[in-house]
């Protein structure tokens, strides 16, 4: 499941009508998300840089993205901002897939993937000649 949290603003017409008429808009705001095949988990009036806050989940964040260019396009939202949410453990295994992304990862710049200890070691050795090169080591076997 996707988790997003989507931040936004109120225009002049969507104060001028909740004015006018007040309301509880969080049955809106889930029938919205609903209809997508999304759940609302959060929706908060906010005060500062945003008027209000929600945290959505659906198995595709995209359903949630469509649901709100609805509501951007009745003109009443504007200024939204997304960010996809994860769980501690969720994190944790992009953290494993990242770690294993890292090790395959060749830094630009370098001209040869090895351990630095390793690298220092056999520089201390006289097994390879070493200097000092602007991203890193320049390395060359001795011989």
């Amino acid at each position: 499941m996707a988790r997003l949290i989507t931040r936004g603003r109120f225009t002049r017409d969507y104060v001028k009508g909740l004015l006018a008429a007040p309301e509880d808009r969080e049955p809106a705001v889930r029938k919205l998300i609903e209809a997508v095949g999304g759940k609302v988990l959060n929706f908060y009036f906010t005060t500062g840089e945003s008027d209000f806050l929600l945290i959505t989940e659906a198995n595709e964040g995209e359903a949630i993205i469509a649901a709100l260019m609805a509501a951007a396009s009745a003109g009443t939202i504007a200024d939204l901002t997304t960010s996809r949410a994860w769980t501690g453990k969720e994190f944790k295994t992009i953290a494993e897939k990242g770690s294993k992304a890292a090790k395959a990862y060749k830094v630009p710049g370098k001209q040869l993937s090895i351990d630095v200890a390793r690298h220092l070691r056999a520089c201390r050795l006289g097994r390879l000649r070493c200097r000092a090169f602007a991203a890193g080591w320049d390395l060359y076997y001795a011989g």
